[in-house]
């Protein structure tokens, strides 16, 4: 199986175990056949209450929640795991992880140890799961 397999499979597990990142807010991906967009946080709150705004490259378009909800023709995608989502994951799945961190030779690291194995590549200064290494998602992936 590759990375990009391991990743995809475990970020849809997170995401299945942890509803909270398939809620339709700022950071959540939706896709209709074309395009995959990202929601932020329109800046002009008071103009036009309840819209989001998402940007992907130079295009922008608004979109009202509630009617985003309602339409069929873009599926939720949900929200990239983070490492609070991987650690909360892994409560939820009754794994326990004892955990460490360090600053060693300038990278911040996060040891994940579990039956005496032990990752030192969680990358601090990169929150985000997709951005972690290939022993990180293979160890994560071993947990399914």
């Amino acid at each position: 199986m590759t990375h990009e397999e391991k990743l995809q499979a475990i970020t849809a597990d997170i995401r299945e175990k942890l509803p909270r990142l398939m809620e339709i807010e700022k950071g959540c991906f939706i896709q209709n056949d074309v395009e995959i967009w990202e929601l932020w946080e329109s800046e002009d709150k008071k103009t036009i209450p309840g819209l989001r705004i998402s940007i992907l490259g130079n295009e922008s378009r608004l979109f009202n929640i509630e009617d985003l909800k309602k339409d069929q023709e873009y599926k939720i995608i949900g929200k990239e795991p983070m490492l609070n989502d991987v650690l909360e994951y892994l409560d939820v799945i009754n794994i326990e992880i004892k955990l460490m961190a360090t600053n060693r030779e300038g990278a911040s690291v996060l040891y994940l140890e579990k039956d005496e194995w032990t990752i030192e590549e969680w990358d601090l200064f990169n929150p985000y799961l997709k951005d972690q290494s290939e022993e990180v998602i293979t160890f994560l992936y071993g947990l399914l």
